[in-house]
């Protein structure tokens, strides 16, 4: 009886990677800066690793406040305004936030806001890198999908660690 050859085997888990969801690009409606909406903070369906869900806010890096909706509005080619109100001590009190984040349009159908993007490549010897992006993109039916990619690796030579994860989010348009 044959075995299965150990070198395979081992080649066969270095080929093998992690992928998001992929969104059918037929599906995504291309957006540019007259687009604008209110959209739910929690998502209807994800796919995030070892987590159940994570809000719009958090996507965004924004992690310690709580809201029901988000606004989305774009306010040129280069900026993105997200606006929500905050629940404060009281109930009758809601507090508005609005936050503006430097991005742009890419692949079309996107617009990609890089909260890091640093990278250090010596090639064959040494590479580093450290990535927090997300790309915003819109459904046919108004919904919002956000791509959420982050990695913090590095590798010498052929030895290498780290972690990174990358998931989408689908968000409810709010009418």
């Amino acid at each position: 009886m044959k075995t299965f050859p150990t070198y395979l085997l081992l080649a066969l888990l270095f080929l093998v990677g992690c992928t998001g969801l992929k969104t059918k690009r037929s599906s995504i409606v291309p957006i540019d800066v007259k687009i604008s909406g209110t959209y739910s903070n929690t998502p209807y369906y994800n796919n995030i690793p070892l987590r159940d869900t994570m809000s719009l806010l958090e996507i965004f890096n924004i992690k310690e406040k709580e809201a029901d909706e988000v606004h989305i509005e774009f306010k040129d080619e280069d900026h993105l305004i997200l606006s929500f109100y905050e629940s404060a001590d009281s109930i009758s009190q809601k507090v508005k936030t609005e936050i503006v984040f430097p991005g742009r349009f890419v692949k079309g159908n996107f617009f990609e806001i890089e909260f890091k993007n640093n990278k250090l490549v010596i090639p064959l010897i040494y590479g580093w890198r450290d990535i927090d992006r997300l790309r915003i993109g819109m459904l046919y039916g108004g919904d919002l999908v956000v791509d959420k990619k982050f990695a913090d690796d590095s590798f010498v030579f052929i030895f290498g660690g780290g972690y990174g994860y990358r998931f989408q989010s689908y968000f409810r348009v709010m009418e």
